[in-house]
């Protein structure tokens, strides 16, 4: 498979906004009231074995986050990373894809200030 880059909401400590890396439903995204926090995240196996949701274009994670939601995001910690992956798969039912950290590169950090 072709590497692609990805872009993912990131935190540090690896704080997943839906789930942590021990895929517990962590509840972030709700206590720092995104719109998205509606979003239906389920869990399921298909998002399972070190994959994380992403989009392929910074426009696509646009759609996801509002401008004011990126600056409240980056206040808690939250960063706009760039990962080149070589394993990855398309989500059906949520329409994004999803990619696997271990072994991807992180490539930048975008300042979203």
């Amino acid at each position: 498979m072709d590497s692609k880059l990805f872009f993912r909401v990131v935190h540090p400590e690896g704080k997943g906004l839906w789930y942590n890396k021990d895929a517990e439903f962590t509840q972030e995204i709700v206590k720092l009231d995104l719109s998205c926090a509606n979003l239906e995240m389920n869990h399921n196996e298909e998002c399972t074995g070190g994959f994380s949701s992403c989009t392929d274009s910074l426009d696509s994670l646009f759609d996801w986050f509002g401008r004011e939601e990126l600056f409240k995001l980056k206040e808690n910690g939250y960063d706009i990373c760039i990962f080149n992956s070589e394993e990855y798969k398309f989500h059906e039912k949520h329409k994004h894809f999803l990619f696997k950290t271990e072994g991807s590169l992180l490539v930048e950090k975008i300042n979203i200030i």
